[in-house]
C-alpha cells in the first residue's frame, strides 16, 4: 500500500468516527476531479458544483457504509 492510500485509509477510518476535519481534507484532495467529472457529465459548469457537493454530502452521510474491501 502507497503512503498515498493509507493516508485516504487513515482520513476515511477518522470520518466514521466523525471526524469532520478529515472529510474536509478528503473534499479537498478530491475537489476539482469531482467537479471535473460533474462538469464532463452535465457540460454546465454551475450545475456541475451542486453535483459536486451532493456527492460529497451522500459521501459524508454515507461513510459508515464503506468497506474497504
Amino acid at each position: 500500500m502507497t503512503d498515498e492510500n493509507h493516508e485516504e485509509e487513515w482520513a476515511i477510518a477518522a470520518c466514521r468516527r466523525g471526524d469532520h476535519e478529515a472529510f474536509a481534507g478528503l473534499v479537498e484532495r478530491h475537489r476539482d476531479v469531482v467537479y471535473q467529472f460533474a462538469c464532463r457529465m452535465c457540460g454546465d459548469p454551475t450545475a456541475a458544483e451542486d453535483l459536486a457537493q451532493e456527492a460529497f454530502v451522500r459521501a459524508f452521510t454515507r461513510i459508515g457504509q464503506y468497506a474497504p474491501e
